[in-house]
């Protein structure tokens, strides 16, 4: 028999909610105001948070219940924040991050340059920090398939990035791959890359890195 959402949530309590907005963990306190059972969603009092637009329909959320964290998607965000409960999960790694990544603005972009052997690719980047760039690969394009054969045949090398700031100029790093996500679709593969740069380089990216923290946050208050 399963276990029924009232017998762990409490009507009435508060509880940290948090997603992620371009990147940026969000974390809420919110209100139970009510529980629906048999539909398994849960009903949050916005009360004064100022930080709506990161619960968008469809986003998925963790609710810290006791150090352990339940995961569903967002139904609602009108008058009260509706949340369905799918299951439980381990800790996001969000959460816990050392470093703050970003989401670029794709109107204003950062451009990775891959130098993998003799392949030389820009694409844009889908997320940075000081440690470490994400960039989404097209696959079956000129270069693509070549470059994503190499890295994964040599997970452990370590090549060139260089990475193009709005603002502050190129910044070169020493990347490896640390994850590697093919799409469901399987036409686009996510490559996340350690990055490891001079402290001057360093520097530029934590500048880039902090304005367009900045911009998300008063963006995402203006929702």
């Amino acid at each position: 028999m399963k276990t029924k959402l009232s017998e762990i949530f409490k009507e009435g309590e508060k509880y940290d909610i948090s997603t992620k907005f371009k990147e940026l963990p969000v974390k809420t306190k919110l209100r139970l105001s009510w529980i629906d059972d048999s539909s398994k969603l849960l009903g949050f009092s916005w009360g004064k948070c100022i930080f709506k637009g990161a619960f968008q329909p469809k986003t998925e959320v963790y609710i810290n219940v006791n150090d352990k964290y339940a995961y569903g998607k967002v139904v609602s965000n009108a008058n009260e924040l509706v949340i369905e409960f799918e299951e439980f999960r381990e800790k996001p790694a969000f959460i816990d991050r050392k470093a703050v990544r970003v989401e670029p603005d794709p109107s204003n972009p950062v451009i990775v340059e891959l130098s993998v052997n003799s392949y030389n690719l820009k694409v844009p980047a889908k997320d940075i920090s000081e440690t470490g760039v994400g960039v989404i690969l097209e696959k079956n394009t000129p270069k693509a398939d070549e470059v994503i054969e190499l890295l994964q045949n040599n997970p452990s090398a370590w090549f060139n990035l260089y990475v193009h700031l709005p603002k502050h100029g190129t910044a070169h790093a020493k990347g490896r791959v640390r994850n590697l996500n093919v799409s469901e679709e399987g036409v686009y593969i996510r490559i996340g890359f350690e990055a490891e740069y001079s402290p001057k380089d360093k520097d530029k990216v934590r500048k880039y890195v902090f304005e367009r923290q900045q911009e998300i946050i008063k963006s995402l208050k203006m929702l």
